[in-house]
Order: C-alpha cells, then structure tokens, then sequence
C-alpha cells in the first residue's frame, strides 16, 4: 500500500493549490481592470476628439476657378460639415455634398493638423450645348445645369442619343476648315438617318451627307473663297451632297450648281 502523507505535508500542498487559484483569479481580475480602464480612455478620447470646442476647425482653403461657382455658395454648401471637429469631419459626406452641383467635377479634400481642411475642386469645362438642354466637355461627358448658369457662346450640338463625342470630334475637324475663313460654326447636326448639316455664323446652312464630310467641307471652303464669300449675305444655302460638285440656294430664290 503506498504511504498516505503526512498531515503537514498535505496542509502545505493545500495552501499551495489554494495560492495558485488565487493568483490565477488575481491576474484575470487585473487583465479585466486594465482592459475596461483601457476602453474607458478609448471612449473618453473618442468623446473629446468629436468635440468641436477642443479641437476646431480654424481655417478652410478652398482652390476652384471659381467660373461657374461662387464662394458664397460653395461656403453655404460646406458650412454644415465644417462646424464640426477636426476628427469629426466626415470627408466622404462633405465630398458627395459638392459634388452634387453639376458644374463640379472632381473634389480632393484632405485635414491639415490641426486645424485646416484643404479642399481643391475642379469645375466642369463644356465646350458646347448638347441637344439643347444639356452641355457636353470635350471628352463627352454630358452634365445639366441650370439654363441660367450655361455660357450662351457655345456652339450647339444636335444627335441621337450617345453619340456626343462623334459629334464633338467632328465638329472640331469641322471648326478647323471653317476657321480660315473668318467664320465658325454655330450649329452642328447629326440626324437620325446619319445626314450632317452645319449651321456657319454668317447664317448659311451647309449640307454634307452621310459620307465623306471632312473632304466635302474642304470641298466647299475652297469654292467659298474663291468664288462665293463676295456674295456671302444672299446665300441661303449650300449642297455638299454630290460627288463633284456642290449647289447654291440663293435667298432671293435663284439657285446654282458648281
């Protein structure tokens, strides 16, 4: 039979097992102590970053061109974020926020410790009407402002539905033929059956056709120059729409085939 131990021995042990669950009790009491204190200053410095009188926001930079936008407004819109903290700010809200006015196109925001926002926008730049209502930039985008805020120099650009930057495209090939002779275009069409038409600012119409516009117009600048320009005024409308040749619609009502 193995020996039973002695009672001292067996007391000592005891108080021993005992010691080792206290100290195990103890450390998790102190894991539990530091972890609810560690939260508490998390949540008291999460509280006192949102507070707007501690840390405020002095100062707000704002870089635009300022042609279609005004600091008034573009104070107005940003006002509401800006009142609160530093750390409060939420750049995502006040980015969707301006960006919501057509005229803008691209917003860059970023805090400046401690207390400045940097804030950078870069305006849309329409470079004609589109159907009427709308603009369009020079890569096509399409964008709708209000009426009383569009430019009223551009020209105007008509055609079917996705088809802006052909429109565009051509009308700045077209521009380009049209220039030296110290006029431009006013208005471009694009019709549904494919038939270009331009609109030039002395108030002649010049139709082109389906095909080979560029060449046509070219076609009709050289003739112009020699030959028409002098009588300019009387000339209501020029036809591009022939192999060769071209024909003149007069405003008196007489006509006449180059």
């Amino acid at each position: 039979m193995p020996r039973a131990k002695p009672a001292k021995q067996a007391r000592r042990e005891d108080v021993s097992a005992e010691m080792r669950r206290l100290t195990r009790s103890l450390s998790w009491f102190i894991r539990g102590l530091l972890l609810f204190v560690l939260l508490g200053l998390v949540y008291w410095a999460w509280t006192v970053s949102q507070n707007p009188q501690l840390f405020p926001i002095k100062n707000v930079r704002v870089q635009a061109s300022y042609q279609h936008l005004s600091k008034a407004m573009l104070r107005e819109k940003m006002l509401p974020f800006v009142q609160k903290s530093f750390f409060n700010l939420h750049l995502s809200d006040l980015r969707t926020s301006l960006l919501q006015n057509p005229w803008v196109s691209k917003v860059m925001i970023k805090r400046v410790w401690p207390s400045r926002v940097d804030v950078k926008i870069t305006e849309m730049k329409p470079v004609a009407k589109w159907n009427g209502a709308t603009l369009i930039t020079a890569n096509g985008t399409i964008f709708a402002p209000p009426i009383s805020t569009q430019p009223h120099n551009l020209p105007n650009l008509w055609g079917p539905p996705d088809q802006q930057q052909v429109v565009w495209e051509n009308f700045d090939q077209m521009a380009a033929i049209i220039q030296p002779l110290k006029l431009h275009i006013v208005s471009i069409d694009y019709s549904a059956r494919h038939a270009w038409s331009v609109q030039l600012s002395n108030g002649i119409e010049v139709l082109l056709g389906r095909q080979d516009i560029l060449l046509r117009l070219k076609r009709m600048a050289l003739v112009y120059e020699k030959a028409l320009s002098s009588r300019a005024m009387n000339i209501k409308r020029i036809d591009l729409r022939y192999t060769n040749g071209l024909a003149v619609a007069w405003r008196d009502g007489g006509g006449v085939k180059f």
